[in-house]
């Protein structure tokens, strides 16, 4: 039903228009358009007015087949513009050719997107050719930039042609018939323009591109992307891009000016902020040039969401918009005393002037001709060549500033250096007197260095002979002991023995006489006297008391002698468990029946050290934990010492634990400082801890520590197993 009504609603527009179409024709007859005809001789036709008839069909009502009955209207002014608009655009006109050459049609606007030519065969129209931008370049008959198609005309009557426009952009359509050999000689001049035009800009180009590369300044390489820029779309309108570069994809060719038109305004700003510095003089008018621009945003918004007709009339309003915006801000700049911005001003002005032709002339206000149509080609390239020179002029001004700078910078120089010379007269006092107080300070501070380490040294000595003192007052008690007992078995030993003799000296006295039998009786009496078996039996326990005191007092003085190895300061090899438990043997007399030594020892490795230094650390360490211990559980029993030992990746690791006071936290992180304990006053230097750190960095260890108030302390040792050659020092 709907399509009933749609087609019934399209016959009356039909017949509506048909019936005005036949009133206009019966009141205008002699508005009719003329017949173009054509003799030859040189002749061009290229003013539309009387020759040719326009329809746009704004309602889709006419097809090709019914088109012949659409009314059209006459041309009235010197060229067809249908505006921008989304319709089928029709143009009717007659031609009788009467010479022999071939009659062309040219039409300059390269970017009509659908073009197609039909001939009137007796009411009925034929197709001659579909061209366009909408189809792929090689399918043109004439491979020219702008559309070129060849009117197949009678000598003997005229024929009439239909031409079919539509397009996304200003239906602007310029016609010129002729012969082929005019239209050729047409194109190749056009040709030659467009030639000379492109040589002059990428000569521009080429040589700003040259200077960048020479000073790294921005502004030329804006200035050349702009000139780029600005070729491309004139080589676009003149069809050179379709022509040479996206003729296979004419999708990109037909929006290719949506693209490029906002690019050509990118780095026009570009390059005019940096030229002009507008910021410099206005910081308002310098966000007015960058909104100028950002209203491409939008063009490009409408181009790619599909909607060219409308994105093209923007696009002719901003560019409008943004030059009358750069116009006034290089003004403004001149106004302010810009040297730079009097050549962009010119330079803008020719380009203004030019786009305001151009404009015009697209919209058909302007005669289409070679003045108009080249206007602004001629436009962009005196600005091209005014910015030239004033980037030329830029560094020319540069150059001086930079001369006039290096004479300053010179004067100045020469200034510095009388200055410095004086200035350099007293720093040589200056550093004389200085040198004398410094060698003086130097004396005093060798002095007081000399006296430093003497008095490092006797607190080091001092420590020692601390831990000597208490080490030796051990080792006496430890050594007395063993020595008692063998002193007080002496003098039995003696007696028993003494008994024993005075037996054997009775039988030697024996001599056979007649008395033999009473002197045996006597010593058999003395032998039972004396108790002979008891005698020998104590002797023996005697001894093996004397051999155990013996063997104890040995052991000390073997532990003494590992444990001092006085005689050992260079690195050893040697077994570090026996050094540890030399100490334990040393410190035995403060340990016995106050604090469990419980010893738990894995296999190691022999270690290269200063082994009389590592007994040092082992003394210091059992010290301490003795006194920690001592200090919390009394003589009691409860206190306790864990001594473990370990091999794990080629060090050996050594722990000693107790359960003693422990140390405060607060006071942990001083622990190894020289001359801090917390000891009570007059029971230690505070040099043990910090002396046994130094001998443990010496071979490359760690010594590391582990408290928490009345639980205990654990100290672990770990050194390497061998000390590399450049550590042995």
């Amino acid at each position: 039903m709907i399509c009933i009504l749609k087609t019934c609603n399209k016959g009356l527009w039909v017949a509506a228009l048909l019936i005005v179409a036949v009133t206009c024709r019966a009141q205008n007859e002699f508005e009719n358009a003329k017949i173009i005809t054509l003799n030859g001789n040189n002749q061009i036709v290229q003013n539309p007015n009387t020759f040719f008839e326009v329809f746009t069909d704004t309602f889709d009502l006419f097809s090709r087949f019914d088109i012949v009955e659409a009314p059209f209207r006459l041309t009235k002014s010197n060229r067809i513009n249908f505006g921008v608009n989304d319709f089928d655009n029709w143009v009717r006109f007659s031609v009788h050719g009467k010479t022999d050459e071939s009659i062309l049609l040219k039409i300059d606007n390269a970017q009509l997107h659908e073009l197609e030519l039909y001939r009137d065969e007796g009411g009925r129209l034929s197709l001659l050719e579909r061209t366009g931008q909408k189809y792929p370049f090689d399918q043109r008959t004439f491979k020219s930039g702008k559309f070129v198609m060849e009117l197949p005309a009678s000598k003997r009557e005229a024929s009439t042609y239909y031409l079919k426009i539509r397009g996304h952009h200003q239906l602007n359509v310029p016609f010129t018939l002729s012969s082929e050999l005019n239209i050729v000689s047409v194109l190749i001049r056009e040709q030659l323009l467009m030639g000379l035009y492109l040589g002059l800009m990428f000569a521009m180009l080429f040589y700003n591109l040259f200077i960048y590369f020479s000073v790294r300044m921005p502004g030329y390489i804006y200035y050349v992307l702009y000139i780029f820029f600005v070729a491309a779309v004139q080589s676009a309108l003149a069809g050179l891009n379709f022509k040479y570069i996206t003729s296979e994809v004419p999708e990109v060719e037909s929006f290719s000016l949506f693209i490029l038109n906002p690019l050509t305004a990118l780095f026009s700003v570009l390059f005019f902020l940096d030229f002009v510095d507008i910021k410099k003089y206005s910081k308002i008018l310098y966000y007015v040039v960058l909104g100028g621009l950002s209203l491409y945003l939008i063009q490009l918004i409408f181009t790619f969401s599909g909607f060219y007709h409308t994105a093209y009339t923007m696009m002719n309003s901003f560019a409008f918009i943004l030059a009358i915006i750069l116009l006034f801000s290089a003004g403004y700049a001149v106004f302010k005393g810009s040297r730079q911005a009097k050549f962009f001003l010119g330079a803008w002005i020719f380009f203004l002037v030019s786009v305001i032709l151009f404009v015009l002339t697209d919209e058909g206000i302007l005669a289409y001709n070679i003045f108009t149509k080249n206007s602004l080609r001629a436009g962009s390239a005196s600005a091209a060549l005014l910015l030239a020179f004033g980037l030329a002029d830029n560094i020319n001004l540069i150059r001086r500033q930079n001369e006039n700078n290096r004479l300053k910078a010179l004067e100045a120089a020469t200034e510095n250096e009388r200055l410095i010379r004086n200035r350099k007269i007293e720093l040589e006092l200056l550093v004389d007197r200085r040198t004398r107080d410094l060698q003086i300070s130097n004396e005093d501070l060798s002095k007081a260095l000399k006296e430093l380490r003497e008095t490092q040294t006797q607190l080091v000595n001092q420590e020692k002979m601390a831990s000597l003192g208490q080490l030796t007052a051990g080792i006496a008690h430890e050594i007395n002991n063993p020595i008692n007992f063998v002193t007080s078995n002496v003098k039995p030993v003696k007696r028993d023995i003494d008994d024993i003799f005075e037996i054997l000296d009775d039988f030697i006295a024996l001599n056979g006489g007649s008395d033999y039998d009473d002197k045996i009786e006597q010593i058999n009496q003395k032998i039972e006297d004396y108790e002979l078996s008891y005698i020998r039996n104590e002797i023996f326990q005697l001894l093996n008391g004397i051999e155990e005191g013996a063997k104890r007092t040995a052991e000390i003085v073997r532990g003494l002698k590992v444990f001092s190895r006085a005689e050992e300061q260079d690195v050893k090899s040697v077994d570090l468990v026996e050094g540890l438990e030399s100490t334990l043997t040393l410190l035995n007399n403060s340990t016995k029946n106050a604090v469990k030594i419980t010893r738990n020892y894995e296999s190691i490795p022999r270690v290269e050290c200063y082994p009389g230094k590592m007994n040092q650390v082992f003394m210091n360490l059992l010290s301490n934990a003795v006194y920690a211990v001592k200090a919390r559980h009394g003589e009691d029993n409860g206190g306790e010492i864990v001594v473990r030992a370990r091999y794990i990746d080629d060090n050996v690791e050594f722990k000693i634990e107790d359960n003693g006071y422990g140390i405060p936290e607060e006071k942990l992180s001083k622990i190894f400082d020289p001359f801090f304990t917390t000891k009570d006053p007059g029971e230690g230097t505070g040099l043990g801890l910090s002396i046994s750190q130094s001998i443990i960095a010496k071979h490359k260890g760690k010594l590391d520590v582990w408290s928490k108030r009345n639980e205990g302390t654990i100290f672990t040792i770990t050194v390497p197993v061998k000390m590399k050659a450049d550590e042995l020092s």
